[in-house]
């Protein structure tokens, strides 16, 4: 299956930098490096085997879906870039939101009710 690299927004990096101070968590290369695997998409890492370092970036690289350019970004960006019409973007992103998990508290308070709102603004365009 063909993998995308997508790199993170400053909102994402932001948040990143809150949820590991938050935690108190000194970082290494090391750590750096089984981040950047945590967010392998199809992911290569079972959740079960994820540290709580490698559920937060997961959670926060969902978010991209929250920017304000997810529209050209995601639907016609990565629709181009698997070859998918914009109908075909739409309801391979309307499937992937709807599967979304999160694996923090803060992904379960605070990001998974955008996905909800996300998920209504999907079903518009698919009308």
């Amino acid at each position: 299956m063909e993998k995308l690299t997508i790199r993170p927004t400053l909102i994402e990096v932001k948040v990143i930098a809150k949820l590991i101070k938050d935690e108190k968590i000194d970082v290494d290369i090391d750590i750096i490096n089984e981040l950047l695997d945590a967010t392998e998409y199809p992911y290569a890492i079972d959740d079960a085997d994820l540290n709580k370092l490698q559920k937060i970036i997961r959670d926060v690289d969902l978010t991209q879906m929250f920017e304000e350019n997810w529209i050209s970004q995601i639907l016609i960006g990565l629709g181009d870039e698997l070859n998918k019409s914009f109908d075909d973007a739409i309801e391979m992103q309307f499937k992937f939101a709807n599967n979304v998990k999160y694996r923090t508290d803060w992904g379960n308070k605070i990001a998974k009710p955008k996905t909800e709102k996300h998920i209504e603004q999907l079903k518009k365009l698919k009308k």
